[in-house]
């Protein structure tokens, strides 16, 4: 994740403090106190309230209790959580305020409080990247929920998905550069072979008969056991350049490297212009965790016109039916989801002000979790 991330008493710099009391501790006759004070974000009008704690971690002197929305309503309160040994850490990760719950060992949950005041209460691929995050800082491990894991195996999937299909892409770019080679080089062969074939005589006075060439890069494509001669050149009428030519017949080494054998120097004796072809010649805010849910793969173009990341997005799955009630129930302005529209493809929609109540960013392929 690229963001700007800041934990523990850090963030307070970034949010108002709008209070700071203290209160006797119930049961303590020595008048004990322990110091609260109360936060506001401007950016969402939250009110987080912390406790200054004598055992916490360096850099975390004060500690989140609870998280108030603006009209009043309770979104989190750490008692609720039930971590033996665990503490709430704030942080502000992306711009966002999370609150993320930790013991010695684990990361075991994360709270991101905008998502929560807009009533998204769902683990996913927001709060795997979250606990991430956190337990990178803190040299912890994420403990993952089973919706977690599932979301995990699910972009694993994906992912390996991707690789095999970049893998046949690669293999199938790797064939037709093959195949373009073999078809070059079964055109040169061609254009070799057309030269028909010239004799002469050895020193032994024996005859022998075979194709010109004029060079090493030209013999070797002819494959084995071709007879041969090697002359000092061809002229653009085709006829023969000097009197003597290298005979010889292609083969292979125990290395599969080209190699000549029966070597032997011929004086020419004629050339013929037109020979026999072989058979070298080429042939050519609701409870939205009620709905399925399912990742979706984001263009960046598209994830432009949007709220959304470009890369994976966990969204709710749903009909035009389930789209109507949402809008019905105020789902709110700005909130993603995916409107299945076929087998394995769905569009999606934000919900709007406007009079169909949805903005339709485009159709995109999902993967359900």
């Amino acid at each position: 994740m690229n963001m700007n991330t800041l934990f523990g008493d850090e963030t307070f710099g970034y949010l108002e403090m709008i209070s700071d009391a203290s209160e006797i501790v119930p049961g303590k006759e020595d008048g004990a106190t322990i110091e609260f004070r109360t936060y506001k974000d401007h950016a969402t009008g939250l009110l987080i309230r912390v406790r200054k704690s004598s055992n916490a971690p360096v850099g975390a002197e004060f500690l989140p209790t609870k998280v108030e929305a603006p009209d009043g309503r309770l979104l989190w309160v750490y008692s609720a959580e039930k971590v033996k040994g665990g503490l709430g850490r704030l942080c502000i990760i992306d711009a966002q305020l999370i609150i993320a719950v930790v013991d010695r060992r684990f990361v075991h949950k994360v709270a991101i409080l905008e998502r929560i005041e807009k009533g998204n209460l769902i683990d996913g691929l927001e709060t795997v990247l979250v606990k991430r995050t956190v337990a990178d800082h803190f040299r912890l491990e994420p403990n993952y929920s089973e919706t977690e894991d599932a979301v995990i195996e699910t972009i694993r999937r994906l992912e390996k998905q991707k690789r095999e299909a970049e893998e046949v892409r690669r293999a199938e770019e790797r064939a037709a550069k093959e195949a373009e080679r073999e078809a070059a080089r079964k055109a040169r062969v061609t254009e070799i072979l057309a030269r028909g074939e010239v004799s002469g005589k050895t020193e032994f006075g024996k005859y022998q008969r075979g194709v010109p060439v004029v060079s090493d890069e030209e013999w070797p494509l002819l494959g084995i056991g071709k007879s041969v001669v090697f002359v000092d050149g061809i002229g653009a009428d085709g006829s023969i350049v000097g009197t003597t030519g290298i005979y010889f017949v292609t083969a292979r080494d125990r290395g599969g490297r080209p190699k000549k054998q029966y070597v032997a120097k011929i004086v020419l004796q004629r050339h013929a212009v037109e020979g026999e072809m072989s058979d070298i010649i080429a042939k050519p805010a609701i409870d939205l965790g009620a709905y399925s849910q399912v990742i979706i793969d984001l263009p960046k173009e598209a994830a432009e016109k949007s709220s959304l990341r470009s890369g994976y997005n966990q969204l709710p799955l749903v009909n035009s039916d389930q789209l109507a009630d949402l809008k019905a129930k105020g789902l709110n302005s700005g909130t993603p989801v995916a409107l299945e529209s076929s087998d394995e493809r769905a569009q999606i929609v934000l919900m709007t002000g406007q009079s169909d109540g949805r903005n339709t960013i485009g159709e995109f392929a999902f993967v359900r979790i």
